[in-house]
C-alpha cells in the first residue's frame, strides 16, 4: 500500500463524522448479467448533506472491488425523499458483479479511495452501510414445487470460481428436472473443459429443518467428485452480524480424492479444521436415502436415514462455531476437487423441503356468525408471540397478515369483514417479538379454520304456544345447538309431521329448515336468535289442504298481494284468533309478520314467492 493511499484513508477518517443514528438499505437491483440500476433508500433527515458511495465485486475480474458509477465519479446524490439510484455498470464485466456495498458519505469529505482488490477498507464499516449479494447466474428453475425457486450457477469467459476453482454450466445438459419431477445435477465435458453444476435458493430461510432425498447411490461418485447440500452467505464476513465462515453448514458425499476411503459422506460445521466440527461416515449404497439438518439457535442436528427411515447416522453439533442466520441461501452442487475425473458423474434428488422448528399453535378456531366480527382463538404459550393470517379461499399460500405485528395472547378479533362472507384463517407462532427466524424460531401456519359474519334475526317468544320461522338460513341448524339459548324453557317444537321433545330425547324433525314453519311451546317469554345467510330461496310450494308456512321476509308481507290469483282459502294465526278468509269477508289478519308461522288452507297446488322488502 502506498503512502499516498494511506494518507487518503486517514484524511477520510478525520473528515467523516460518526453517522450511527442513520440507516441505509439496498432495495433492488437487476438480475445477474442484466443492465439496470441499483436502488436504495436512507432515513437521513437532510439528504442534501450526503452522498452514496457504492462498490461492486466482480469475480470475473479476479475478485475485484471497484467504485461506482466510476473511479472518477464515485459519489451518487441522495434524492430529497431519501432514495437513491446508482448506475453501477460502466463497462468490462460489471454486469457479472455478485456483491454490492453502499454507505453514507458526508458532503465535503474527500472522495472515497479506489480499491481495485479483494478487500474493502475497514473504516467503511464504521459508517452506515448495507451489503448484499446476488447469485452467480441468470437461469431460474422451480423445484420441487412453487414454494422453492432457484438460480442455476454459471461462469463466464472461462473464469473458474469456487468451490474447487471450477467452471459451472447453467445449461440443461448439467441441470434439469425430469418427467418424474426429480432434479438432476451432472458434470459434463464441453470443448475440452469440465463443467460442474450448482443451484442456489433465492430466499434466506434461517433456522429450520432442511431435508433432501438422494435418489442415487452415494457410494459410486468419482473420488474427485463432491456432492454438496449446504448453506452459504456470500457477504457474511462483511454483514452487520458477521460470520467469517459464510454461515456454512454442510452435507457432503465425497472421498476427496482418496479412492480407498471406507467412508463416503460427512457432516460439517465450518471451519472444518477444529476438532469436533466434522464427522465422517458411510451413507451406504441405497437409492432414496433421506438426509436432513435441523438448525437451531443452540445446535445443529444432522440425520441420515435409509429409505425405510431406519437410522444410518445422527450427529448433534453444539460446538463453538454455530452460525447465526443472516443472508445465507441453501445451495446444492456437484463439483470437482481436481480435473480429469474417471466418471462424469450425475446425481438425482427426488425431493427437497424446508420446515420451521416451532409447532404451529394447536386448537385454532374461528367463530361463525358472531355479530360484527370473527373471533379467532388458539392454545397459546406464554413465551410465544403470534400473527394471524387471512385468505378468501381455502388456499392459504397467498394469505395476508391481519395483525400489524407479533403479539402475545390467545385471541384476535377480525373486525374488517363483509357480512355473510366466508374467510379462512391460520395463525403462526414465534419465540420473539420481531417474529424473525433470524433471531429465533418460527412455526408453520396452523391448520386453517374458517369463519363468517352473518345476517341475524331475533324472534320474540311468548309463554305457551307460538308460531315461529326464520327468514335466514342459519349456519348452526342442529336443533340441540340452536335451542341451547332457551335453556330449560323449551318444552316442545313441532312441524306438521314431526316433533322435537328434548325432555325425552325425541327428534323426528331433523335439523332446522328455514323453508318450514314451526309451532313451539315454552314455559316463559324469551328470545330466539338466528345467525346465517339472508340470500335464500323465497319460493314455497303449497299443497291442497292445510300448510304450515314460514315468513321468508324481513318485513311484513301483505297476504292479498302474496296470494293474488292463487287457490287460497284461508290464512290462520297460530295460537290466536286472527283470520284472513275472503269467502266470508273476514280480514282480522292482513299481514304476515317476520319470525312467525301461519296455517294456510289451499284448494289447489300453488307456488308463492315472497317479495323483496322496499328499501
Amino acid at each position: 500500500m502506498t503512502r499516498n493511499f494511506i494518507t487518503a484513508i486517514l484524511l477520510v477518517i478525520a473528515f467523516q463524522p460518526i453517522l450511527s443514528a442513520q440507516t441505509i438499505e439496498i432495495s433492488s437491483f437487476p438480475e445477474f448479467s442484466q443492465q439496470g440500476l441499483l436502488h436504495g433508500k436512507t432515513d437521513v433527515t437532510n439528504p442534501g448533506n450526503y452522498f452514496i458511495v457504492c462498490y461492486v465485486f466482480v469475480q470475473e475480474a479476479g475478485g475485484w472491488w471497484g467504485p461506482k458509477p466510476s473511479t472518477a465519479n464515485p459519489l451518487t446524490p441522495v434524492n430529497p425523499d431519501g432514495t437513491f439510484s446508482i448506475q453501477f455498470i460502466s463497462g468490462g464485466n460489471d454486469h457479472y458483479c455478485t456483491r454490492f456495498f453502499v454507505c453514507l458519505w458526508q458532503n465535503g469529505t474527500p472522495n472515497p479511495p479506489f480499491v481495485g482488490g479483494g478487500n474493502l477498507p475497514g473504516f467503511l464499516f464504521g459508517l452506515p452501510y448495507d451489503v448484499v449479494a446476488r447469485p452467480h447466474g441468470s437461469r431460474r428453475i422451480t423445484w420441487p414445487d412453487s414454494r422453492y425457486n432457484w438460480v442455476v450457477k454459471e461462469t463466464f469467459d472461462n473464469n473458474p470460481v469456487g468451490p474447487g476453482n471450477n467452471l459451472f454450466s447453467a445449461g440443461a445438459q448439467n441441470v434439469w428436472i425430469d418427467a418424474n419431477n426429480q432434479l438432476h445435477l451432472k458434470i459434463t465435458k464441453q470443448n475440452g473443459a469440465y463443467y460442474s453444476s450448482e443451484i442456489i435458493a433465492d430466499t434466506a430461510l434461517g433456522y429450520g429443518k432442511y431435508h433432501f432425498v438422494y435418489n442415487s447411490n452415494p457410494n459410486v461418485l468419482d473420488p474427485k467428485t463432491v456432492f454438496g447440500f449446504f448453506t452459504w452467505d456470500d457477504v457474511s464476513p462483511l454483514s452487520q452480524n458477521p460470520n467469517s465462515y459464510y454461515r456454512e453448514i454442510d452435507f457432503e458425499f465425497s472421498r476427496w480424492g482418496n479412492a480407498g476411503d471406507p467412508t463416503n459422506a460427512q457432516f460439517v460445521i465450518q471451519p472444518w479444521e477444529p476438532a469436533g466440527n466434522l464427522l465422517r461416515y458411510n451413507a451406504g449404497t441405497n437409492f432414496g436415502t433421506i438426509h436432513s439438518f435441523s438448525w437451531y439457535r443452540d445446535s445443529v442436528v444432522f440425520v441420515s436415514l435409509n429409505p425405510d427411515s431406519s437410522l444410518i447416522k445422527k450427529w448433534v453439533y453444539t460446538g463453538n462455531y454455530l452460525p447465526e442466520p443472516g443472508k445465507e441461501n441453501l445451495r446444492i452442487n456437484l463439483w470437482l476437487t481436481a480435473q480429469n475425473p474417471t466418471i462424469q458423474d450425475e446425481i438425482i434428488l427426488s425431493d427437497y423441503g424446508f420446515s420451521y422448528l416451532l409447532d404451529a399453535p394447536a386448537n385454532f378456531a374461528a367463530s361463525k356468525c358472531s355479530g360484527e366480527k370473527i373471533t379467532l382463538s388458539w392454545q397459546a404459550n406464554e413465551n410465544h408471540y403470534y400473527k394471524v393470517y387471512r385468505s378468501e379461499s381455502p388456499d392459504l399460500s397467498n394469505s395476508l397478515p391481519l395483525s400489524p405485528g407479533w403479539f402475545q395472547g390467545n385471541t384476535f378479533d377480525d373486525v374488517n369483514i363483509e357480512s355473510e362472507k366466508w374467510y379462512y384463517y391460520a395463525v403462526r407462532s414465534a419465540d420473539n417479538p420481531d417474529g424473525s427466524n433470524i433471531s429465533g424460531y418460527l412455526s408453520e401456519l396452523s391448520i386453517p379454520d374458517s369463519g363468517i359474519v352473518c345476517a341475524s334475526q331475533t324472534i320474540q317468544l311468548s309463554a305457551n304456544w307460538s308460531g315461529i320461522s326464520s327468514n335466514i338460513n342459519p349456519v348452526y341448524n342442529n336443533l340441540d345447538t340452536l335451542f341451547t339459548q332457551l335453556g330449560n324453557d323449551l318444552i316442545i317444537l313441532q312441524t306438521q309431521n314431526g316433533v322435537y321433545y328434548p325432555a325425552t330425547g325425541q327428534n323426528s324433525i331433523g335439523n332446522w329448515d328455514y323453508k318450514k314453519g314451526y309451532f313451539i311451546k315454552t314455559t316463559n317469554p324469551g328470545q330466539l336468535h338466528f345467525s346465517g345467510f339472508s340470500a335464500i330461496d323465497k319460493t314455497l310450494t303449497l299443497q291442497p289442504g292445510w300448510n304450515l308456512i314460514p315468513v321468508l321476509s324481513e318485513c311484513p308481507v301483505e297476504i292479498e298481494e302474496l296470494f293474488a290469483g292463487s287457490g287460497l282459502v284461508m290464512v290462520k294465526q297460530i295460537a290466536g284468533n286472527e283470520l284472513y278468509w275472503p269467502d266470508y269477508e273476514i280480514f282480522t289478519l292482513t299481514n304476515l309478520q317476520p319470525g312467525s308461522a301461519y296455517f294456510v288452507l289451499m284448494n289447489e297446488e300453488t307456488l308463492i314467492t315472497f317479495p323483496e322488502c322496499a328499501k
